[in-house]
């Protein structure tokens, strides 16, 4: 009996050692800003622990021009986020990336630096309501050098926290 007991209390243990717990956000659509600027948005950001292993998967691309048929302002690509949090329907992340733009001049620079990003996913695609909200900045050396944020006018973006077996 006594040997039984042990046997599921470590089967009980390395069941739960075995839980996976997947958070994160994905999403594709257009933005607009309250000032009138377009932006299009694409990104899947995932965030995976298991016991204290952790790991980090996906990318965020967006491009923001001034309006529908404007060349591009602003270009924005994080390859991989190194931080991210996911409560309820909101996803916060961040990792290192590049921002393209047109300086002062008009010659297009690209500056290396850090992303954040947060989105809220309000409502399902087809019902009426608030809509998703998506933000997203770019800092380098430790100062906001580009920021845009709206209502997603068309796509959807999705926050999500999944346990898997």
């Amino acid at each position: 009996m006594k040997r039984v007991l042990v046997l599921t209390v470590v089967a009980l243990g390395a069941f739960a050692l075995a839980e996976v717990i997947a958070a994160g956000a994905k999403g594709a659509g257009t933005v607009k800003a309250d000032d009138g600027r377009i932006g299009y948005f694409g990104f899947r950001t995932v965030k995976t622990t298991s016991g204290s292993a952790v790991k980090f998967e996906g990318s965020l691309g967006f491009v923001q021009s001034n309006s529908a048929t404007s060349s591009p302002q602003a270009a924005i690509y994080m390859p991989l986020p190194t931080r991210l949090d996911a409560t309820a329907n909101v996803c916060v992340f961040s990792g290192p990336g590049v921002l393209l733009r047109k300086n002062a001049s008009g010659q297009e620079e690209e500056l290396r630096g850090q992303v954040q990003c947060r989105v809220a996913d309000n409502r399902k695609p087809t019902t009426v309501g608030t809509p998703d909200r998506f933000l997203v900045r770019f800092i380098r050396n430790g100062v906001q050098v580009y920021g845009f944020s709206g209502s997603v006018v068309r796509g959807d973006l999705e926050v999500f926290t999944r346990i898997i077996q």
